[in-house]
């Protein structure tokens, strides 16, 4: 599966434009020991291909996190303390993806959402965002990492949480 690749090169600094990293990034930028793969066991313990695909009448879905969800059209969250779930569907807006930001304990709605467009680099990926970086954004937000800029326009120095 592309995205589980992209993942992979992304986060163990693989990918083939580490070269463009800033020089004064360079000394600092590192890979990190995980690696993402597609459950092999479900949840009870039976043998998987790790994708759970839905069959729903929901035609699109948006940031109210019904995708995750199986009584709104989606699919419930496996159990976040063993498994790292990605969410893939039909997202309005023109919304690429969303990652939601560790709390004290997971919650049930803990993980990515990713537009179909937006994931991977082959078949249904579109362009400009074809390059399965969506997935590696939201992914870092899940692991806590901020905008570079700042949510609220302030730049680094107030509200990017990295000192």
């Amino acid at each position: 599966m592309s995205q589980i690749d992209i993942l992979n090169k992304d986060f163990q600094r693989l990918n083939t434009d580490t070269t463009e990293t800033p020089e004064g990034f360079k000394p600092v930028a590192g890979s990190l020991p995980i690696q993402f793969c597609l459950a092999q066991r479900d949840p009870d313990g039976n043998p998987t291909t790790g994708i759970v695909r839905v069959e729903t009448t929901v035609s699109s879905f948006s940031t109210d996190d019904d995708v995750k969800f199986n009584a709104s059209g989606g699919s419930d969250q496996w159990d976040p303390e063993r498994y790292f779930n990605i969410w893939v569907c039909d997202l309005t807006g023109g919304l690429l993806g969303y990652g939601e930001f560790p709390t004290a304990g997971f919650s049930d709605t803990y993980g990515v959402v990713n537009d179909y467009l937006y994931f991977g680099d082959i078949g249904t990926a579109s362009p400009p965002y074809d390059e399965g970086r969506t997935a590696t954004h939201e992914v870092g937000h899940c692991f806590n990492l901020r905008h570079i800029w700042a949510d609220d326009g302030s730049g680094c120095g107030a509200s990017d949480l990295v000192d």
